[in-house]
């Protein structure tokens, strides 16, 4: 644990507990000019919110720069299981192939009614990521993670709700499309 980087300098700080524990996912990076797209497409979706509920910041708005794809959420991690995850990632990286995605709708989840969370589906026509999801699954349950029972669906977070916002009950009463 002491040679992780974020541990000797946190110690080096004067700090002397660091965390033991992490809230961490696996996440796969847009290239830029797919997360400027992306952006595009979210500005016209907080337009229509605005259109829809009145006000868009009922929802947490994920700035472009942290938008990517979540290949395995893996939620509280032990420090000592980083190093064996880093080992993961870089040979599961190194077998990786081009992906070749689109952009198939935006969404709600769980559902337009109640949507906590409203994303940007994906297409895999070529199964890549989807594969890469498998391959990963197998990796962090020999890691002692827990399987990960819901299925691997690709997309973009765009917004969440915020915890106090009343949007499950001024939500989606109307659609708006929006091509994407």
């Amino acid at each position: 644990m002491s040679g992780l980087p974020w541990v000797r300098e946190a110690r080096e700080r004067g700090q002397s507990r660091v965390a033991e524990v992490y809230r961490c996912f696996i996440a796969v990076p847009l290239p830029p000019a797919f997360r400027e797209a992306v952006a595009g497409l979210q500005r016209q979706v907080r337009d229509a919110c605005d259109t829809v509920m009145g006000r868009a910041d009922m929802l947490r708005w994920v700035r472009p720069d942290d938008m990517h794809m979540t290949v395995r959420f893996l939620g509280d991690t032990p420090t000592r299981k980083m190093a064996p995850l880093g080992d993961l990632l870089e040979q599961s990286a190194a077998r990786a192939r081009c992906v070749d995605l689109s952009a198939t709708g935006v969404d709600a989840f769980p559902s337009a009614a109640r949507p906590r969370v409203l994303l940007l589906r994906m297409s895999d026509p070529t199964d890549v990521l989807s594969s890469l999801a498998k391959e990963i699954e197998r990796g962090v349950r020999r890691l002692g993670f827990t399987r990960e029972e819901r299925p691997f669906t690709p997309h973009v977070t765009l917004a969440r709700a915020r915890r106090d916002s009343q949007i499950g009950r001024a939500s989606c009463r109307e659609r708006v499309w929006i091509p994407v």
